[in-house]
């Protein structure tokens, strides 16, 4: 059925491929694997406004006070000081996540920023429901 010839092949090609891919896996940092975990966890947050009414409540409550979309977050932002910073409209530091509006009624951009402030290596949007004040 299978020829031991067959099958020294096959396990030379995995081998081949792990020894390619493996220290490949080891290029994720743990700055890009938090700026990957603020930019999620801002986009889950915000999209949850329009689908949980408690945090369309909580969202409606933090703009009517003037607090915005920043102080929406920092109310249920983790306690972990591996977590990035989260700042309004332009990075202020490397490894930082900015919440803006879009361009879109009703849309927010979540962009998260690596050492490069020029430009995001991750962008996100979420739209909000129309009910909801959206901060210009």
């Amino acid at each position: 059925m299978f020829s031991v010839r067959r099958v020294l092949r096959l396990h030379l090609m995995v081998a081949v491929t792990l020894a390619v891919f493996l220290p490949l896996a080891g290029c994720y940092t743990a700055e890009e694997e938090a700026l990957d975990r603020g930019v999620a966890w801002a986009k889950a947050q915000l999209e949850q406004v329009g689908r949980d009414p408690l945090a369309a409540v909580s969202f409606e409550n933090s703009m009517e006070m003037g607090g915005g979309v920043l102080s929406y977050l920092y109310a249920a932002m983790p306690d972990d000081p591996s977590f990035p910073r989260i700042t309004a409209n332009t990075p202020s530091e490397p490894w930082s996540v900015v919440i803006r509006t879009g361009e879109a009624e009703g849309e927010l951009v979540i962009e998260g920023y690596g050492e490069d402030l020029s430009a995001p290596v991750k962008v996100e949007r979420v739209t909000l429901p129309a009910v909801l004040p959206v901060p210009r």
